[in-house]
């Protein structure tokens, strides 16, 4: 959509631009368009404009976004019917049949001395 100011949307051509949200620029910066328009590339460079405690706090942002989406994948791995079910049910038959030990018993003899 071209707008009347190069600087970007008045606030009225804004209002009635209902396929993205922007933001006016300052100094002739470019207009950013968030959604489906804005480019990896373009984040990318937002992100090393950011303040040093803005991307920090982005950081821890998106490490707890990532620790959530993994345990998530774990609940989902080891609830019935997922794919670690299989392994778990594997691990418990070696242990019943004396194949394997349990990790208790196996971290109790971890802790014994080793002879030289």
């Amino acid at each position: 959509m071209a707008y009347a100011s190069e600087f970007g949307p008045t606030r009225a051509e804004f209002a009635t631009d209902r396929t993205r949200i922007a933001m006016t620029p300052f100094a002739g910066r470019h207009v950013f368009a968030y959604g489906g328009g804005m480019t990896l590339e373009a984040i990318k460079e937002a992100i090393t404009e950011l303040p040093e405690t803005e991307r920090t706090s982005l950081a821890s942002w998106l490490n707890a976004r990532d620790a959530e989406a993994w345990d998530r994948q774990i609940e989902a791995d080891f609830s019935e019917g997922g794919a670690g079910m299989a392994l778990l049910e594997q691990w418990d038959a070696e242990i019943r049949s004396g194949e394997s030990v349990s990790l208790d018993e196996f971290l109790a003899t971890r802790q014994t001395p080793r002879r030289s």
